[in-house]
């Protein structure tokens, strides 16, 4: 009999120590996800917020980038060159 209670105790011990041992661990994993997942959100978002009050903002000229736009399509299209009609040395 007092090997019974002696085994029961010693299993209630074991269990108790193994489910504390378990909520810990399922603590430390949700505070992990809950930093990962939501804190580090939130201080990107504040720091995005603050980027852009800083942000300097630059009035464009239109006139010079309609310019710059059609100097660059000139540059890329090339154009026709006007070339002397040579004559053909296969005839």
């Amino acid at each position: 009999m007092f090997n019974k209670i002696f085994t029961i105790q010693k299993t209630i011990k074991i269990l108790s120590t193994s489910s504390l041992i378990l909520v810990l661990i399922i603590f430390i994993a949700t505070g992990v996800f809950l930093y990962s997942n939501f804190y580090k959100i939130i201080l990107q978002t504040e720091e995005i917020i603050l980027i852009q009050s800083e942000a300097l903002l630059e009035v464009v000229q239109t006139n010079l980038l309609n310019e710059v736009l059609k100097n660059i399509s000139i540059k890329t299209k090339g154009g026709t060159i006007e070339a002397p009609i040579l004559r053909n040395p296969f005839q």
